[in-house]
């Protein structure tokens, strides 16, 4: 009886190659290393030899890797050029540079979609800016705003010059609708800031207040104390937030100090007070025993 042959699969359309070299960034699963340093394959789990079944499922089923890595994967089917392969058959020379010149040109492809996006994100961003300060910008001010835009996502940049052009824009009133010039660039210069302290409250939950509550100190003493330092002043507010002191409480004191000495002394006296508030409350006092008469 003659032994049954085991199918191989058939080719792989081009845009589901497309679609799962995009999931792994056109890159080998196993080794790391990407298009063109290396040549992909395609594999793809197959029960008995049969390709998945499910056709909408097939290019989550599949993954990538280099030949290399892809030539050691075991009873698994490669595929990703015309033809599909049993792994471990070495492809012929010409079908090895046709899949090469394939993958180049679905990776600039990739990269051309990628930039697109990008651009769509930052022209939005633009959009919103004009529609907040009538300022057109462009080169410096859609450069740097297509680099927080790598570094955040691009609500924490929205969300940032909403907060920067809503807070820091000053009308012009030599120009009805518009705005002073300084007061734009110094909106602009905020979004950055504002940028990096949204995603660090995060981490820090209240780090924006204490921020707004140094800001208010920073109005009321730098102009007039010498002793007076940004870095000492968040340090000082920190310290008095991890003790326990409320928030609310320590914009009160920032708003109250008439210096900078008074300040630190109104902090010591509200982080000694939550103190023994605390220490008071984990130990109550406790009740007397009345003497048993006989």
């Amino acid at each position: 009886m003659a032994s049954k042959r085991r199918s191989s699969p058939g080719p792989v359309p081009k845009e589901k190659q497309f679609e799962v070299f995009k999931r792994f960034l056109f890159s080998c699963r196993t080794c790391k290393k990407q298009v063109p340093d290396v040549v992909l394959i395609l594999l793809a789990r197959a029960a008995s030899g049969r390709r998945v079944a499910d056709e909408t499922d097939e290019a989550t089923a599949m993954w990538t890797e280099c030949v290399g890595c892809g030539l050691k994967a075991g009873e698994m089917f490669v595929g990703g050029d015309s033809r599909c392969y049993p792994s471990g058959v070495r492809r012929p020379i010409p079908a090895m540079l046709h899949m090469r010149i394939e993958q180049l040109e679905m990776m600039d492809r990739w990269l051309n979609e990628l930039l697109a996006n990008e651009d769509s994100d930052v022209n939005g961003l633009l959009e919103l800016v004009f529609e907040m300060s009538r300022r057109q910008m462009y080169g410096p001010g859609r450069d740097e705003l297509r680099k927080l835009c790598d570094k955040y996502s691009v609500v924490e940049v929205r969300y940032a010059v909403e907060i920067a052009m809503g807070k820091y824009l000053v009308p012009d009133t030599s120009c009805p609708g518009g705005f002073d010039d300084n007061s734009f660039d110094d909106a602009f210069e905020k979004i950055a800031g504002i940028c990096h302290l949204t995603r660090a409250d995060r981490h820090d939950p209240g780090l924006k207040k204490l921020y707004w509550i140094r800001t208010i100190l920073r109005d009321r003493l730098q102009a007039t104390d010498e002793d007076y330092q940004d870095d000492t002043a968040l340090s000082a507010l920190r310290r008095a937030r991890d003790a326990g002191v409320g928030l609310d409480q320590l914009e009160l004191i920032a708003q109250k100090a008439r210096d900078w000495t008074d300040f630190r002394d109104r902090l010591d006296q509200a982080i000694q007070t939550h103190t023994a508030i605390l220490r008071a409350e984990e130990s109550p006092e406790q009740p007397k025993e009345e003497p048993v008469t006989a």
